[in-house]
């Protein structure tokens, strides 16, 4: 199970992993903060970041932390959608992303 992604994992049992050196995610293939993005949970995420994740990373066309969180999500009804973009915008993640699709995560989020 990948404590990050799952809800059924709790912060404290995330932090308590990371605590005991645990592997909350298979860090050889994603980075910890793509693989919290997933997960949906900023408080998820902001321990992540503390702890040392990369925030800035980019992977496959050009996929960036912001369309990780965008992507995949109903702007409308997810309820961790507004903490999770705070929480990256308060850390200084370009806004300005384009993939190499031409997709960008401003774009997926308009109506």
């Amino acid at each position: 199970m990948h404590a990050l992604e799952s809800p059924a994992a709790s912060l404290a049992l995330v932090q308590l992993l990371l605590d005991s050196g645990g592997a909350v995610a298979d860090s050889t293939r994603y980075n910890l903060a793509a693989v919290s993005l997933r997960g949906g949970d900023p408080l998820k995420l902001v321990l992540v970041l503390e702890r040392g994740a990369d925030l800035y990373y980019t992977r496959g066309p050009g996929t960036d932390a912001l369309m990780d969180a965008a992507c995949g999500r109903n702007a409308g009804r997810d309820p961790q959608l507004l903490e999770l973009l705070r929480a990256l915008i308060a850390r200084g993640v370009a806004l300005n992303g384009i993939t190499s699709d031409k997709l960008s995560a401003l774009r997926w989020l308009s109506p």
